[in-house]
């Protein structure tokens, strides 16, 4: 390890919880976005890591305290079980508490100073802008303007055209995206960013955690910070004076007056105005370390430099210095130096632009400029990055002293930005990665450790560092624990961020599947103390409550809430049981009241019947307070049908007295009550011996006559319904052989027509439903 935490100040964590109100709203599916507030949960979980592990090594670097006493009693008594210890704050950071958001979006966007400066076109005379110069006027960003228009009046655009940026722009809608949300998203990032570069350039320990110094009002959107603590009124050293920035949107690709790659404030240019404007802060040393040319950032740069060199010039030529008085001397103009090392070959050169890359590969020290850009390069293997190519990205800072030295830079009033990039990490995916140009996760721990040193060394250890690029979770968790380790000005060891590592870390702090919250840490990693820290850290960063981690199997059984260990936990009787919560009369406990509630935390669960017929719990509830519940609301089960009985069948009866084919095939008995079908079968005669035995004869048939008329026809007597009986078995038909030969001829009849079947009338009674005959 380099240096112990003990002699190093904390390093000012800025979480803005307001970056979550950037969303994508074109449509639904938002796959193919790879920017999304969201993943700043990645790189909260690298600092937590990093915490762990950097509090682990402490831990074990300390010498151990010797015993007091030998004495058995007395070590035994410090011994417990069930006690459980509350969260410690992290030792190693300060969780700066997140400024107050404007009363009305759109007031920072639009009137602050140091945005206003950012995105216009620099002023003359004098320049930049002095807020006690005479007849200085500030600038109004017509940019700005139009990107709060732009946001606030998002769902109707997309409404109507189906995007939200004007077409007439000219800019790539693919990687850009705005909502309503968006205008209070990227004002915190503009407030977070001044906010860290107050807390790095103050002397008032107070003053390192107050909100920038433009006049906001809170709103109901972004929940409103904590509260601070009175600060001793006498000066005290910095709480901090290294910051870092957990916020998105990034902003190096942002120029004076149009967004593009997902950036649409450059925030740490934003900063830069500011360290000048409130902090008399004149020289600034922006290194840029990301897989894309930060060339938003260098375009802004390189005028303010233009407009204070041509200042320099004119005094030169005769013109008297200004008589202007800052915080900390004499006004000077501002000047700032930009490094960065990114991939030629990747957004914004990947179309080939000439102008772009051009500017990507700029390598100025005069004219008032100092601009380097260094390409990422190849590796065959670790060992071979950090013999060949790492000494190349080193040197930035070689050319970052010769900018000090030839501005004449006070260390007072001179500040290190970091545009802290993680997508050029060896973990990011190949979406994003088209070209295989990485980098090792040391290399953050090592290269912000190097930054870290020349601030120590050149500006009294000053740094801001944005978050930038980075767009896998994996690739954010593994560089952010690095950068935090190099901003502490510690080195951490390879296994810290190996890949079995990561696994393990992501997996101790997976999410719930509902609602989106930290999960408990699972049973097989409760005994690793760096994942459980880093759990409990990662929870304290999102600001809710601590989650109680899984029971390990292996775990020793925890004492109960009495103090006494129990081979098995019983349900507590609560308040609600034993008290009337009705009146203060005690009541009777041998029976519980139906719907009164026994534990708030009780889960709801089939209740059981034991052999007395008493219902039960199905399983035991957690131990609680004894304090006064509020009852649980009654729950009535609905009102069960009334159920009725089945109308009575009708009862089948057959006749027994035989009928033909022309009597009615059912009649319907007058009883209302109880209808009966009468089905009417007709008896089949047998054949006379006579007429089968002419027939086999052959013998001729008479010639039929005039058929006599028929009688006209006559229902049978009704007969009284008799219960269905077995028939007796009808006479055999005897063999044609066994007929007598001589029979006389019968009369042909002509065969009766088939039987109407028709419905039976409706009885009167509407239970009884209608049948239909069959």
């Amino acid at each position: 390890m380099v240096a112990p935490s003990q002699s190093r100040p904390p390093l000012g964590l800025h979480i803005q919880p307001a970056c979550l109100q950037h969303k994508y709203i074109r449509h639904a599916n938002s796959n193919h976005i790879f920017e999304r507030p969201e993943r700043l949960r990645a790189v909260l979980l690298g600092f937590a890591g990093a915490l762990a592990r950097l509090e682990a090594a402490d831990a074990a670097e300390a010498p151990k305290p010797e015993p007091e006493s030998d004495d058995l009693s007395s070590m035994l008594s410090s011994l417990s079980l069930g006690s459980t210890s509350a969260f410690l704050p992290p030792s190693h950071v300060a969780i700066v508490p997140p400024p107050t958001p404007p009363a009305t979006p759109g007031q920072i966007l639009k009137h602050h100073p140091a945005v206003q400066i950012t995105h216009s076109p620099p002023i003359e005379a004098p320049f930049p802008f002095l807020p006690k110069a005479r007849g200085a006027a500030l600038p109004s960003s017509e940019y700005m303007k139009e990107l709060y228009t732009w946001a606030s009046e998002a769902v109707e655009t997309i409404r109507t055209t189906g995007c939200e940026f004007p077409q007439d722009k000219g800019l790539n809608a693919g990687d850009l995206y705005l909502g309503p949300g968006s205008v209070l998203a990227i004002e915190g990032c503009v407030q977070t960013v001044c906010q860290a570069v107050d807390g790095v350039c103050t002397i008032d320990a107070a003053a390192a955690i107050q909100e920038p110094r433009t006049p906001v009002q809170n709103v109901s959107a972004v929940p409103p910070r904590p509260s601070t603590p009175q600060a001793d009124p006498t000066p005290a050293p910095p709480a901090y004076n290294k910051a870092f920035c957990a916020i998105r949107p990034p902003g190096h690709h942002c120029g004076e007056d149009e967004p593009s790659g997902f950036c649409y404030v450059n925030n740490v240019v934003v900063g830069a105005m500011h360290a000048y404007l409130q902090h008399d802060v004149d020289r600034a040393i922006i290194i840029d370390f990301d897989l894309h040319h930060g060339n938003g950032t260098q375009a802004l740069v390189m005028p303010l430099n233009a407009a204070s060199y041509a200042e320099d010039l004119a005094m030169a030529a005769g013109k008297p210095p200004s008589d202007l008085r800052g915080l900390k001397g004499q006004r000077r103009g501002w000047k700032g130096f930009y490094g960065s090392v990114h991939d030629i070959y990747s957004y914004p050169c990947e179309d080939g632009d000439l102008d772009l890359i051009k500017d990507a590969s700029l390598s100025l020290a005069a004219h008032g400029q100092y601009i380097e850009n260094i390409h990422l390069q190849p590796y065959d293997s670790e060992e071979d990055f950090y013999k060949r190519i790492y000494p190349m990205y080193t040197a930035l800072l070689d050319k970052a002293r010769l900018f000090l030295r030839d501005t004449e830079a006070d260390p007072e009033r001179t500040v290190v930005f970091i545009s802290a990039g993680f997508d050029a990490c060896e973990h990011e995916h190949q979406g994003m990665q088209r070209h295989n140009r990485r980098v090792p996760v040391s290399f953050y721990s090592r290269y912000t450790r190097d930054l870290a040193a020349f601030a120590d060394a050149h500006t009294g250890g000053k740094v801001v560092s944005v978050l930038e690029g980075g767009y896998g979770d994996r690739a954010l968790t593994s560089a952010a624990m690095g950068h935090a380790i190099g901003l502490l000005g510690r080195e951490g060891a390879p296994s810290w961020w190996s890949v079995e590592e990561l696994d393990n870390l992501e997996r101790a702090t997976k999410k719930k599947k509902r609602g989106g919250k930290l999960a408990a840490l699972p049973p097989d990693l409760t005994s690793t103390p760096h994942l459980a820290r880093a759990h409990a850290l990662l929870s304290h960063f999102e600001g809710s409550a601590p989650v109680t981690p899984a029971p390990s199997v292996n775990a020793t059984p925890q004492a109960t809430a009495n103090g006494r260990m129990t081979l098995r936990e019983r349900r507590p009787r609560t308040y609600a049981e034993d008290t009337d919560i009705w009146s203060s009369s005690p009541r009777d406990t041998g029976r519980r009241r139906r719907g009164a509630a026994t534990t708030a935390n009780t889960p709801v669960a089939t209740p059981r019947r034991n052999a007395d017929g008493k219902t039960e719990d199905a399983y035991p509830s957690p131990v609680s307070s004894p304090t006064a519940v509020p009852p649980e609301p009654k729950i009535e089960a609905p009102a069960q049908p009334k159920l009725e009985a089945a109308p009575v069948q009708p009862k089948l009866e057959v006749p027994s007295e035989p009928v033909d084919y022309a009597s009615p095939i059912s009649e319907v008995s007058d009883a209302s009550e109880n209808p009966k079908i009468i089905l009417k079968i007709p008896r089949v005669t047998p054949p006379r011996e006579e007429d089968v035995s002419s027939v086999a004869n052959g013998a001729a048939r008479a010639p039929v006559s005039a058929a006599p008329p028929v009688a006209a026809r006559q229902d049978p007597p009704k007969v009284a319904p008799q219960a269905v009986r077995p028939s007796a078995p009808a006479a055999p038909v005897p063999a044609p052989s066994a007929l007598p030969k001589t029979v006389t001829t019968a009369p042909v009849v002509a065969p009766a027509a088939a039987p109407k079947l028709e419905a039976p009338a409706k009885a009167s009674n509407p239970a009884t439903p209608t049948t239909v005959a069959v």
